[in-house]
């Protein structure tokens, strides 16, 4: 166990590593999604279209980071798009 468990520790702590990057990269559009859908269900909307807008609201800002990451030309731009996707807002 000593010569196994050193490794695995550094594998898993690598792994949670990256699963907390990857929720966080997925915070914004969910947080965009679920406000967009708490107007529209306050709107009148019903239930059924809070869900559609919040999903299509969902989709549209994924969508529009993965675009503004593929046409940046500069790293710094790149870099820019993810922070703010990234970073909490305060």
């Amino acid at each position: 166990m000593f010569i196994l468990g050193p490794p695995l520790i550094i594998l898993v702590i690598g792994l949670i590593c990256w699963l907390v990057f990857m929720l966080a990269a997925s915070a914004l559009p969910v947080f965009v999604g679920m406000m967009i859908a708490m107007f529209g269900f306050h709107t009148r909307a019903g239930l059924n279209g809070g869900i559609v807008t919040g999903l299509v609201a969902d989709g549209v800002s994924f969508g529009v980071a993965r675009l503004a990451l593929a046409l940046a030309p500069w790293a710094w731009v790149r870099l820019l798009t993810i922070l703010l996707y990234v970073a909490p807002l305060p």
